[in-house]
């Protein structure tokens, strides 16, 4: 009697148990990574390492492993109810799916630990977006990186194998057959149903249960990166724009004031040469990475960017200029079609989208202008090659156009062999013309060509001599350039794709990683003009309606991009990444938080209630307008 006893409760207690020893290997998996995360990243940390994330992390990582818990439970009470012969079938598609369940996850949480050395972000819907173009993700890999990224995947599959093997074990055949079983399957449900939710509160749980700091860093080693992936997936999947805050026809009013629309005919400032032709040459250096704290004349660290430094006595330079999104196809899309980053989204990944975004190379190409992009990577990198066709970029040149000696670093070509090119490409267009040539030595891992680097210890040394590198590139494409015959008649724009947390180690909530250059140089400038520097806060999305108006082009497809010279329209500057949105006005500065939904200061002067409500109506609008492009 006491044997049936014993092994009934036996039987009531194996589902718990079992379950259990399956939750605890995901929260050891889950734990493990969280310490890589955190170790790994260290360098970017200036205070204490955030320990405490482990606690903090515990309700998403239950919520998490609740999840992959379920599949489990369900072929368990399945296999009990299934003929003996069928056991093993299930048993074997246990052992597969959770084989599969722990090669994803491994994918996840390790590229979200190499991403965000790179992004400073969980890994996102982006990321996704990138994955789905693989040729362009591998291309940009050394031999060495592919190899020892196998080696080291399949050594921590094999390890975690094993473990799940050790610690959770065959699948059990659960049985309820009686009233005392199904009661505990239910309730096993149950709990595992109120776990995935996260409590029995009004609301599920999300990523806010592991943000408990100010310090973005630390809300970021807590917050469990798969669930995040995933949650980020779903939200960004269902194209709803989920930053409204006031009625659609306040928030256009709003906008309204803020982006007044430009008149049919404007008259140009003057700050190109009027004894030159109107239609002078145009090229954009899209400088990779090149952050505000790299010039001296914008308040950065004196000596690494002497080059730039010149030019900007030469020409027009914008001080108070702020990169809207942190990405390169987010700031190549800012530049070119004056369309400002969105918080969790990059256009550029929608082609039916892209290609109705309003285009700088196609306006100047429809008066005439002969129209060229060169870049020393892949164009296969973010849906790039693409949409510039789309942009109508008659001349396209990339690594594939290099030999390969010249594939120097990682990503591709160096800036200086780069450049050195970019000057015969320049020299074999008809004019007049509009070639953007976009850099990237400045990138990670910062393997340019210089023997100083190999001196480099920490990823700020690294910065700032491949800063140096890039500096001393675009000075010798300067020194080629007044040599070639169209020089004498070409403007020179000079601007960065977005900005980074290096050389400071500032994080990308802060308006300082975002402050960006830009500098307007070349024989075409005014001579009363250079020299100047122009206080006006503004963004690189503003660059194409500041050309066009100056150049007598029409400028009201541009909705977003504003004339950084006409003083008679509102100063300000946004940006945003999935943490929130960044505003700066002349009067003050704020951060504002989507998982808090509350401002923070960036300044001593905070913000107006009157521009916070401006700021949120801007980003209101700027994405009801990338939902119905």
């Amino acid at each position: 009697m006491r044997a049936r006893v014993d092994k009934r409760w036996a039987d009531l207690l194996t589902p718990w148990l079992w379950s259990g020893r399956l939750l605890l290997y995901w929260l050891l998996f889950f734990a493990f990574f969280r310490l890589w995360f955190i170790l790994w990243l260290r360098h970017q940390r200036g205070g204490g390492l955030p320990w405490e994330a482990f606690w903090y992390a515990l309700p998403l990582d239950i919520s998490a492993a609740s999840y992959l818990l379920l599949p489990a439970i369900v072929l368990a009470y399945g296999s009990g109810a299934a003929p003996v012969r069928a056991h093993l079938w299930l048993a074997r598609l246990f052992s597969a799916l959770y084989f599969g369940f722990i090669l994803l996850a491994l994918a996840i949480y390790g590229a979200n630990i190499f991403l965000y050395e790179e992004w400073h972000t969980p890994i996102n819907s982006r990321a996704y977006a990138h994955f789905r173009i693989p040729g362009a993700m591998l291309s940009s890999m050394s031999v060495a990186f592919k190899v020892g990224a196998l080696a080291l995947l399949f050594l921590l599959q094999w390890t975690w194998w094993r473990l799940f093997c050790s610690i959770v074990g065959p699948l059990p055949a659960l049985s309820m057959g009686t009233w005392s079983e199904r009661w505990v399957g239910l309730l096993l449900l149950s709990a595992w149903a109120v776990a995935m939710r996260g409590g029995l509160g009004r609301l599920p749980i999300n990523e806010s249960a592991a943000y408990y700091s100010s310090d973005t860093f630390r809300n970021h080693a807590a917050v469990n990166a798969g669930w995040y992936f995933v949650h980020n997936l779903i939200e960004t999947g269902k194209a709803k724009n989920r930053y409204i805050t006031m009625p659609s026809a306040e928030a256009q009013r709003q906008v309204a004031d803020l982006l007044p629309p430009p008149p049919s005919h404007e008259e140009p400032h003057g700050w190109l040469d009027p004894s030159i032709a109107r239609r002078p040459n145009v090229v954009v250096l899209l400088l990779e990475s090149m952050s505000a704290q790299l010039i001296e004349a914008l308040g950065g660290i004196p000596g690494v960017c002497p080059n730039l430094s010149r030019l900007a006595t030469e020409g027009i330079l914008f001080e108070h200029c702020y990169g809207s999104g942190y990405r390169t196809d987010q700031g190549v899309v800012a530049v070119l079609s004056g369309f400002p980053a969105q918080p969790d989204h990059s256009v550029v990944f929608i082609p039916e989208k892209a290609r109705k975004l309003p285009s700088l190379a196609r306006t100047l190409r429809s008066v005439g202008y002969t129209t060229a992009f060169a870049y020393g990577g892949e164009l296969t990198f973010a849906n790039m090659g693409l949409w510039l066709r789309h942009q109508q970029f008659e001349h396209i040149l990339s690594v594939r156009d290099f030999e390969a000696r010249d594939i120097t670093q990682l990503w591709g070509v160096d800036d200086h062999r780069f450049l050195q090119r970019g000057i015969q490409m320049l020299k074999d267009l008809p004019e007049p013309f509009f070639a953007v040539l976009m850099t990237l030595s400045l990138h990670a891992p910062y393997d340019v060509p210089y023997q100083r680097t190999k001196t480099g210890r920490t990823d700020r040394e690294k910065f700032l001599l491949c800063a140096s590198f890039v500096d001393q590139a675009i000075g010798e494409f300067f020194e080629k350039a007044r040599c070639q015959p169209w020089y004498e008649n070409a403007l020179f724009v000079l601007v960065a794709d977005h900005g980074h947390p290096l050389p400071g180690g500032i994080s990308m909530d802060q308006p300082r990683s975002r402050h960006i250059p830009l500098l307007l140089c070349g024989p075409v400038i005014a001579r009363a003009w250079r020299g100047r520097c122009v206080g006006t806060l503004g963004g690189h999305h503003d660059v194409p309606a500041t050309l066009l108006r100056e150049l007598g082009l029409d400028r009201r497809a541009f909705r977003w991009s504003r004339d950084l010279f006409d003083s008679s329209v509102p100063a300000f500057a946004y940006y945003s990444n999935e943490n929130g949105m960044g505003w700066l006005t002349p009067h003050g500065a704020g951060f504002f938080d989507f998982k808090s939904q509350c401002w923070r200061p960036l300044s001593a002067d905070t913000l107006s209630e009157k521009e916070r409500t401006q700021a949120r109506a801007y980003l209101q609008c700027l994405y009801d307008d990338f939902l119905e492009l």
